[in-house]
């Protein structure tokens, strides 16, 4: 461990305690020397060494000072104390993930107003500047929050990958069903509503966000209508409005019972009006002729 011994005074004892080199700092030195000795440094401790790696500006104010090293631990958690060492820095994904933690934390207990760009950075101990380098507004934040939500459930799949061929349309319908009720569990009816009313407020800017979301769920019904189609269970494409009706079902059903799906009604779903409308043997080119 280390004390320090400024150039005009005696070698302080190995065993003096950091509150008392600054006090008696404070009698000898320039306010803004002792300043500068509570400020926060960058401290690495390593196999009993103390690296001190400070700006030149503060090295330049350490030219009169000798730093001693020995193997005091005491020393070193009351000096730590002392400068009062900021966490360490979190980066990439541990970065993010303090962020949206942070902003999860406080959009559940005091609603999303107060998920001010001020409180995550405080909550995540972090500063606002990180927060607007990753994120344009307060939306794209909720946004993060919300993915990140859901990659905590499904990790690097997408809900395309989980799709398999069950056998049958129903089969492959239910499995459907029950992939996407995780999905709206994994945000959650509050976090859900709150985007999608943020998402009604601003079509425009979020145009790209809302026609991605429309192709990542007609692409789920597509993939179940060619597995459908090389059985042999129907021969035509479903219709636009068909591939939409289970996501627009479900997000309807999900907020109004506020998050709960059960079982029975996505048989229901599935039994009364998914399949009576996808084994219609009319086809499409029929339903779109009709005015």
């Amino acid at each position: 461990m280390f004390t320090i011994v400024p150039s005009n005074m005696g070698a302080i004892a190995p065993r003096t305690s950091t509150n008392a080199i600054v006090n008696k700092g404070r009698g000898i030195f320039s306010s803004s020397f002792v300043a500068m000795i509570r400020a926060p440094l960058y401290i690495r401790y390593n196999l009993n060494l103390i690296y001190i790696l400070n700006y030149t500006s503060l090295w330049k104010k350490l030219q009169g000072t000798k730093c001693i090293l020995n193997s005091c631990y005491t020393d070193y958690i009351e000096l730590m104390r002392s400068f009062e060492m900021p966490s360490i820095r979190k980066r990439g994904k541990e970065l993010e993930s303090a962020i949206l933690e942070a902003a999860f934390e406080i959009f559940q207990t005091t609603g999303y107003p107060e998920m001010t760009f001020q409180n995550v950075a405080k909550k995540a101990q972090t500063s606002r500047t990180v927060l607007y380098r990753q994120y344009e507004s307060q939306m794209h934040l909720l946004h993060a929050m919300a993915h990140y939500r859901i990659s905590q459930v499904f990790g690097e799949s997408t809900l395309l990958d989980l799709i398999e061929d069950h056998g049958s349309l129903r089969a492959d319908l239910l499995a459907a069903v029950h992939v996407y009720q995780r999905f709206l569990d994994a945000i959650g009816p509050e976090l859900f509503g709150t985007v999608l009313l943020e998402l009604s407020r601003n079509q425009e800017s979020w145009k790209e966000v809302l026609l991605h979301a429309h192709e990542k769920n007609v692409q789920i019904i597509q993939k179940i209508q060619e597995f459908a189609q090389k059985r042999g269970e129907i021969t035509d494409d479903f219709t636009p409005m068909q591939l939409q009706i289970p996501f627009n079902m479900m997000r309807y059903e999900f907020m109004i019972q506020g998050g709960k799906l059960t079982d029975s009604y996505l048989r229901l779903l599935v039994d009364e009006v998914l399949l009576p409308i996808y084994l219609n043997t009319e086809g499409p080119s029929h339903s779109t002729s009709r005015k």
